[in-house]
């Protein structure tokens, strides 16, 4: 099985709708923040949150530019590991439901 990749997508609002949008990046290889790709343009779009496909579905990252990125670094590194000794490394649990998770859902924040 080849290595997965960890493409960051905004969900933003656009003039067809809410739809997910490609990251626009700075040269530096970061990504600009509020920044996306629509039809071939960068937009700016300050609403909305981050998200990656993974394994066909989508899971929401962060609702900041920098954390995006910080996740995408660590779900490489995690996956390169994994390949390189062939160990799996325990997942993150948490018990509950995150109190800034659950207000979002109570505001409506980033409902799809």
């Amino acid at each position: 099985m080849g290595p997965q990749k960890f493409t960051i997508y905004k969900y933003v609002r656009t003039d067809r709708g809410w739809r997910y949008c490609r990251s626009a990046f700075a040269r530096n290889n970061k990504i600009k923040p509020n920044v996306v790709m629509v039809g071939g343009q960068e937009e700016t779009h300050p609403e909305g949150c981050y998200f990656s496909q993974v394994g066909g579905r989508w899971e929401k990252v962060s609702e900041s530019a920098a954390e995006a990125q910080q996740e995408q670094k660590r779900r490489l590194a995690r996956q390169w590991y994994q390949q390189e000794t062939g160990e799996t490394l325990p997942g993150s649990e948490t018990k509950g439901v995150l109190l800034r998770r659950a207000i979002d859902e109570h505001l409506g924040v980033c409902r799809r």
